[in-house]
């Protein structure tokens, strides 16, 4: 049977076929209308090939002698319209993974071991029609919604442990202990969940004084230029000027982000090109505007580095606080390659008037109010 793979339907029901089902009969993945192995002598556990049938509409195997789990993988067969395991030994509860199986119009697990709570999420299956879970050991509380509103379609008797759902079910009425027990387990998640936000906000508010405190002497610093920096050290935090650190390069100067060894500490490093005509008044320049400069929109200069390379050049650099979220350029006008989607930097309009309200902000500080 295995080698019949053009097979659309396979009906072996009402015979004396005894053993498992062979694993090979559910590897025909050809099978699209129904799958008929009901009213025999079938033995052992439903095999797990059954994922392979998903293009499978109706599965009959009931009124065998089938045993152990209901399988997992079951939930795969996403077309199944009609499910019968009714009358063998299955046991164990439903599967969650069958709340994907929302085509279902039939399904009849009744006269087995089956036990635990009814699934929830046979409520969301608007196709269903037909639920028969009678004689099997579920517990719990019934939904009164969705299939199990309507007593002609459900079929839960049998089941001496559930309680509630609609009256025509005749179920009976779910007990105060049962009920405390449901308010008890509510009550301990809500406090779970209270001290879990508790505990995260512990955590932050833990990492935001540890930040702070880090962040305290390194102003100090910045302030006096205290961050003593050498070429080496410059060297080694860019990974030798490495290209793939370069941020961005102009007509006196290139600028490359850098992580300190000592103290794991981003900057970036704007490398002077000496050799170029006015490069060294420009550092000199901007050493003496920038150093006095105390302003929350302006980027900080962390220290000054003068000078030999290891080739024995002149050498100047500044050390500047790094932006971590890159040009303002870049966000005032985002690029539109074909490899980058448009909306991956898109400021609205209000975020950009709150942009050019803290650049006239630098700008009234620089015109007003800086000494340089």
């Amino acid at each position: 049977l295995g080698n019949c793979q053009n097979l659309l339907l396979l009906d072996l029901s009402k015979n004396n076929l005894s053993g498992s089902i062979p694993h090979e009969v559910l590897r025909l993945q050809s099978l699209s209308i129904w799958l008929d192995l009901s009213s025999n002598n079938l033995t052992g556990e439903l095999p797990g090939e059954v994922e392979k049938l998903k293009n499978l509409g109706r599965f009959y195997c009931s009124q065998n002698r089938l045993s152990g789990l209901l399988p997992r993988n079951l939930g795969s067969c996403v077309s199944l319209e009609t499910l019968s395991l009714d009358d063998n030994l299955f046991e164990g509860p439903i599967p969650s993974s069958w709340s994907s199986l929302r085509g279902l119009v039939q399904l009849d697990l009744s006269d087995n071991n089956l036990s635990g709570g009814i699934p929830e999420f046979f409520v969301t299956f608007g196709a269903l029609k037909y639920l028969n879970l009678s004689f099997n050991d579920f517990d719990g509380v019934i939904s009164s919604e969705g299939v199990f509103k309507n007593a002609s379609a459900t079929f839960v008797e049998g089941n001496n442990k559930l309680c509630g759902g609609i009256p025509e079910l005749h179920l009976s009425r779910c007990n105060s202990r049962t009920s405390s027990t449901t308010s008890v387990k509510l009550k301990i998640a809500i406090i779970v969940v209270m001290l879990g936000v508790a505990l995260v906000f512990t955590c932050l508010l833990f990492l935001w004084f540890r930040k702070k405190r880090q962040q305290h002497p390194r102003t100090i610093c910045e302030e006096n230029w205290l961050l003593q920096l050498s070429y080496q050290s410059i060297l080694r935090a860019t990974n030798g000027f490495s290209t793939q650190n370069l941020v961005g390069a102009g007509s006196f100067g290139s600028v490359y982000k850098g992580i300190l060894e000592e103290s794991g500490e981003v900057i970036a490093v704007k490398v002077f090109h000496l050799l170029h005509s006015g490069a060294s008044r420009s550092f000199l320049a901007e050493c003496e505007a920038l150093k006095n400069i105390r302003h929350r929109n302006l980027v900080k200069v962390l220290s000054a580095i003068s000078g030999i390379d290891h080739k024995g050049n002149d050498f100047k650099a500044l050390a500047y606080e790094f932006m971590e979220n890159g040009s303002l350029e870049d966000w005032l006008y985002p690029s539109t390659s074909m490899n980058e989607p448009k909306t991956t930097r898109n400021l609205n309009f209000f975020q950009r008037v709150n942009v050019a309200i803290d650049v006239a902000h630098a700008l009234e500080y620089l015109h007003h109010y800086c000494g340089t």
